[in-house]
């Protein structure tokens, strides 16, 4: 319509006479003259309207295989090692947290006499509710560790297995905690040559083993580097407890977690929830739902998952490969 009302007045302008002849060709030349403007405005857009690529989404957090590089002073098994078998001997450890001394499996690697002096890592595994200190041995972790060991897959290390006596108690009454982290760690770093830095020192257990090792783990996360939580039913009190603890971690220091149940466990619901805390927070960890219900039979068969995922975090940084 503005194509013709400025046409139109252009020829008035000019004193045009229309007939019929002259109105034909006025119109040829309006839509000669409309097609071309047309033409030049749709060929610029406002700035606003240019189209855009949408940016990748980043806001989702990918933490759920995210395993930091720990570096240590850890060396590999010597190759004159040829001996395939650790062993098992019982202590006792005194503490102020209860009220009698606290007894402790622990696992020697194989070789471990060679190597007086050697700074190993080390893992304190916890039973579950109505066991005893000795449901790590029978499930089979010392065959695994020995397997990984002698190997080369995993670099030696200790295993500690202290026994819970009251393990229906209220973990907020029970010393059993703090008998850990202000008594075992210390005894452990006084009397054996193991290596002292966090990166070193790991936590897990199965069941209620597997509630001490989160509750220990994250609240004083200046003890272990790594947690394991096997079939894990968080203990009352521990998920509104676990945003508050995470806030305080800085970032860098975040303990690597390993979680897994099995998908007939009656504990599901609060372990994904648990888990979904750690994915809000960027905590670097492990989540896997196997076949499986709340039984020995499913830790057993998983046991050598598991102890190849804590001996992970103690191998050293391997450069990348730069192709040419």
């Amino acid at each position: 319509m503005r194509c013709w009302l400025a046409f139109s007045n252009q020829m008035k302008a000019v004193g045009f006479r229309w007939n019929e002849a002259r109105l034909s060709l006025a119109l040829l030349l309006l839509l000669c003259a409309c097609s071309s403007q047309s033409a030049s405005t749709s060929s610029v857009l406002p700035a606003s309207t240019t189209p855009r690529l949408s940016e990748p989404e980043t806001s989702i957090p990918q933490t759920k295989t995210m395993s930091p590089v720990v570096k240590t002073t850890l060396t590999p098994t010597p190759a004159s090692c040829n001996r395939t078998g650790g062993k098992f001997e019982n202590i006792e450890v005194p503490n102020t947290s209860l009220t009698y001394p606290l007894k402790v499996k622990v696992y020697f690697p194989p070789c471990y006499t060679d190597q007086p002096d050697k700074p190993y890592p080390y893992i304190v595994m916890i039973h579950g509710m109505t066991y005893k200190n000795d449901q790590w041995d029978r499930l089979g972790a010392d065959e695994a560790a020995d397997e990984f060991i002698s190997s080369g897959e995993a670099p030696p290390f200790l295993i500690f297995l202290p026994y819970e006596e009251q393990t229906t108690g209220n973990l907020y009454e029970d010393g059993f905690g703090d008998a850990i982290t202000s008594g075992l760690v210390l005894y452990v770093e006084k009397n054996y040559p193991v290596c002292k830095e966090r990166s070193c020192r790991a936590i897990g257990g199965l069941s209620r083993g597997a509630g001490w090792a989160v509750h220990i783990g994250l609240s004083k996360p200046q003890v272990f580097g790594s947690i394991g939580a096997h079939s894990l039913p968080v203990f009352n009190g521990d998920l509104p407890a676990a945003p508050r603890w995470l806030a305080t971690i800085p970032q860098d220091e975040m303990p690597r977690v390993y979680i897994d149940i099995g998908i007939a466990d009656g504990g599901m619901s609060p372990a994904i929830r648990f888990e979904q805390i750690l994915t809000d927070y960027n905590v670097p960890h492990e989540w896997y739902i196997n076949n499986g219900e709340h039984t020995e039979g499913y830790w057993s068969s998983h046991v050598k998952e598991y102890l190849r995922w804590y001996a992970k975090g103690w191998q050293p940084e391997v450069p990348p490969v730069i192709l040419p």
